[in-house]
């Protein structure tokens, strides 16, 4: 370190970002998928309120929308679980074929492997951020309509 200074600067910059997007991507451990319904509104809305009194009034799963024929809880909760299993086998798509692609281009292991592992931590960071955000507003309300009204 005694040649470049401002190595030790550059890597102490790079460990600190680092471990602000593990730090960020952490709650993506806890994530749980689901289609928003009313319950996700903002308290202020007026549909929040109905949909509150409603679960009040006549009980968990009163809320969970019906059509004639289709019961679209359950349309939403095979989706969301679709979506889930999916995920993981697209995501080793995209990030192996990144990662052939910058092998190829950079002639290099550190630059693919580093824009892999970045890349991987922006995924799981944008995953927690918007499980933590939607969990906060409540989409988790339709498993627990299906969940009551089908124990």
């Amino acid at each position: 370190m005694v040649g470049i200074p401002f190595l030790s600067v550059m890597g102490l910059a790079a460990a600190g970002t680092i471990t602000v997007a593990v730090l960020i991507a952490l709650p993506a451990l806890r994530l749980s998928q689901g289609l928003p319904d009313a319950g996700s509104n903002p308290t202020s809305d007026t549909q929040r309120r109905a949909y509150d009194l409603l679960s009040e009034g006549f009980g968990p799963g009163f809320n969970g929308p019906l059509t004639v024929v289709i019961d679209a809880t359950a349309i939403n909760i095979d989706t969301s679980g679709k979506l889930a299993s999916v995920l993981p086998v697209y995501l080793v798509l995209v990030v192996g074929l990144a990662l052939l692609l910058l092998l190829v281009v950079f002639r290099s292991l550190l630059v693919p492997v580093t824009a892999v592992a970045g890349f991987l931590l922006t995924i799981a960071a944008t995953r927690s951020g918007s499980s933590s955000s939607s969990s906060s507003r409540g989409t988790s309300g339709a498993c627990s309509a299906c969940r009551a009204r089908h124990p």
